[in-house]
């Protein structure tokens, strides 16, 4: 069973995971604008948990 330690450290993990992503679909002028919306989206999401 997970500890509220072992949740808290995992959401911070999904914040630094998002972030780290969002940044990279920014950088990449390839990207589509809605790759790039969608991960905007879960990097919002997961600010909030």
């Amino acid at each position: 069973m997970l500890t509220m330690t072992d949740v808290a450290a995992r959401l911070r993990d999904v914040k630094v995971r998002t972030t780290e992503a969002l940044r990279a679909s920014e950088a990449d002028r390839e990207a589509s604008v809605v790759l790039v919306a969608v991960v905007r989206k879960f990097d919002s999401k997961a600010e909030r948990l």
